[in-house]
């Protein structure tokens, strides 16, 4: 396995991103929200999602 894929952090991003991606589709399916609501959704989801999955670590390097 990939030492990525063995990460916590790695899995505890994808299951909020998987979690905030079910609360979008709950939402539409609902009628809370229409198009433009799930598109300014998705904007911020997939790239924080994407941030937590390539960053290892929340600060810079210096301050470990």
């Amino acid at each position: 396995m990939p030492p990525r894929l063995r990460d916590r952090r790695v899995w505890f991003s994808l299951l909020l991103g998987l979690l905030g991606l079910i609360y979008l589709f709950s939402m539409s399916q609902s009628g809370l929200a229409e198009f433009p609501h799930l598109m300014a959704g998705l904007t911020v989801l997939i790239p924080l999602t994407l941030f937590g999955v390539v960053l290892r670590s929340p600060g810079p390097p210096s301050a470990h």
